[in-house]
């Protein structure tokens, strides 16, 4: 990129924007100390492991070292990716080293960026860390890689006090052209409102009690003891949180036999599953139901024997 060419863009969008009274300003919290990996190199991108793998937002990784060492263990890019979509969570301990990924999600093409521009830790409750970040698309005439692509960026934070954090990211879009001399152009794709992606998550003390959700449990018609599941459900349901009742769910019933989800649907008010189960592989034709009501805290599981 021509540094001239960028610094134009975002000199016309900044006047844009105030014009239109769109300017995002942060009024309410300041800086406490600097980011610690404010450093852009300190930045995993990554345009092809995430595909299939990470949605388009904010995810909360927690690993027990620095992600970035772990990579080098991994025999292909993908195999890393996973492991972190599976290290996801909204709730770490004291003693877990956090990242967080900010991604696109799949996109059809290559020619699309994400850049983090800035990031600052501010001291606000709860504690906020705001991301400046970019989006590049492809113009008509940007000559791109038919292959499919998830752009996004590993951002190692490490540890962090017991408490409540809320990762905010608004975000400005550009189309990228190139002028006759084959210099890069940003133009601005203005919106009718500020695109702001937020997250919550939190901290705890580790040794401390993990928040738990007790179920009502209803087995073919007839009431079965209770299930506890280690969710908190008080910040809304997450797919981890709806996978993990659903597996307990089933192996509290069913015992350590194979299964596979078939199907699952959730929002913060029910969730519902279909799982195929079998004595071995070839026996996977049994069935097993659930529908999960989180308002009044009762599973309705049907399955055959």
């Amino acid at each position: 990129m021509k540094t001239h060419s960028w610094f134009s863009a975002v000199t016309m969008f900044m006047l844009v924007a105030v014009l239109a009274g769109t300017y995002y300003y942060e009024s309410l919290s300041k800086p406490v100390k600097s980011n610690p990996s404010n450093d852009p190199s300190d930045y995993l991108y990554e345009l092809y492991g995430g595909v299939n793998l990470f949605s388009e937002g904010i995810h909360v990784i927690v690993t027990s070292q620095d992600p970035r060492i772990l990579i080098g263990g991994y025999n292909n890019v993908n195999a890393f990716w996973r492991m972190l979509l599976e290290s996801e969570t909204k709730r770490a301990t004291d003693q877990d080293f956090v990242s967080i990924i900010l991604s696109r999600g799949n996109k059809p093409t290559g020619g699309y960026n994400i850049q983090i521009e800035n990031l600052a830790w501010l001291e606000s409750y709860p504690v906020k860390f705001l991301f400046q970040v970019n989006f590049i698309d492809p113009g008509e005439d940007v000559i791109v890689t038919e292959a499919v692509t998830n752009p996004l960026v590993l951002v190692p934070i490490g540890k962090l006090t017991p408490g409540d954090y809320n990762v905010e990211v608004p975000i400005v879009q550009y189309l990228l052209s190139f002028d006759e001399e084959g210099n890069p152009i940003y133009t601005p794709i203005l919106t009718f409102a500020p695109v702001i992606w937020e997250k919550t998550f939190t901290v705890y003390k580790t040794g401390d009690p993990t928040p738990s959700t007790t179920f009502q449990l209803i087995l073919n018609g007839i009431e079965a003891p209770d299930l506890t599941v280690e969710v908190d459900l008080s910040d809304g349901l997450s797919e981890e949180e709806s996978i993990k009742i659903t597996e307990t769910s089933f192996i509290r019933t069913m015992g350590a036999k194979l299964h596979q989800i078939d199907k699952i649907t959730y929002d913060d008010k029910q969730i519902t599953a279909h799982y195929i189960w079998g004595y071995n592989e070839k026996d996977m034709r049994h069935i097993f139901d659930l529908e999960a009501d989180l308002i009044s805290l009762k599973i309705i599981i049907n399955h055959c024997r």
